[in-house]
């Protein structure tokens, strides 16, 4: 749909283009590619970042809707692109079989690790796996109320041939994902998955000694897509508190057939 969207900016007589595409034009042709083009060239390729920006801030102020806030802020744009990046490689567009999922999602390490005793009063967890399908139990207490949480998240995947792909690094306010409607379908994966296996007590702010418990936890494979790349991946989730890191959640998986 750009190229058509590209065309009706251009010809539009009611607006101009928002990028500057007289130093677009001079940036290409001096820097990029380094041979004359016309400017035909640097006004249609204008018009299709500006076409793209649009539909991104349009899924950010979706996103931003959600979670009843005033600003679309830089977090808000990597968190929606960061997400369509994994959503790409799980095909999540197509969605339309109702065939049975061949592929199973396998967690192998869960690790946590804990640098707040004065926060924290216990942490733990277990996992098992059952018929081909990880379970994860875990609970926390606090030893205070907590009413802002950070969280820096890393996802690595690897294909089978050990090709790498970061598919998303990222910072995100905590609290604002637990109360958000996720119309984002990698978001309403975890977040369906997590208020479902909770006791529907995991918002903000955190209690001081509740038993916050995730009771056979699982990501069902019936969720996603028919088709999952096989290969193993790595997550890593910093919480931070008062720009302090105070618990950091490590986990190993695998997707196979």
């Amino acid at each position: 749909m750009v190229p058509k969207e590209a065309n009706e900016v251009i010809n539009s007589k009611k607006r101009k283009s928002l990028q500057p595409t007289e130093r677009m034009h001079t940036l290409l042709q001096k820097d990029v590619l380094q041979y004359k083009i016309d400017n035909s060239v640097s006004v249609y390729l204008m018009a299709v970042l500006e076409c793209i920006s649009s539909d991104i801030f349009k899924i950010a102020a979706e996103y931003v809707c959600n979670i009843s806030h005033c600003e679309i802020v830089k977090e808000d744009l990597e968190v929606v692109l960061n997400a369509e990046r994994v959503l790409e490689m799980f095909d999540m567009l197509d969605q339309s079989s109702e065939q049975k999922r061949r592929f199973h999602l396998i967690f192998d390490v869960v690790d946590i690790k804990s640098w707040a005793p004065d926060l924290i009063d216990e942490i733990n967890s277990t996992l098992v796996q059952i018929n081909n399908r990880s379970i994860i139990n875990a609970y926390l207490i606090l030893k205070r109320n907590v009413d802002k949480i950070d969280v820096n998240t890393v996802l690595d995947f690897w294909k089978v041939n050990n090709e790498r792909r970061r598919l998303y690094n990222l910072t995100m306010d905590a609290c604002r994902f637990l109360t958000m409607i996720h119309k984002n379908n990698l978001f309403a994966i975890f977040s369906k998955s997590f208020k479902k296996h909770t006791d529907g007590s995991l918002k903000c702010p955190l209690r001081a000694h509740h038993n916050y418990t995730l009771q056979n936890w699982y990501l069902d494979e019936e969720d996603f897509p028919n088709f999952a790349p096989e290969g193993s991946f790595v997550t890593m989730t910093e919480y931070i508190i008062h720009k302090k890191k105070v618990l950091r959640v490590v986990t190993r998986g695998r997707i196979v057939y």
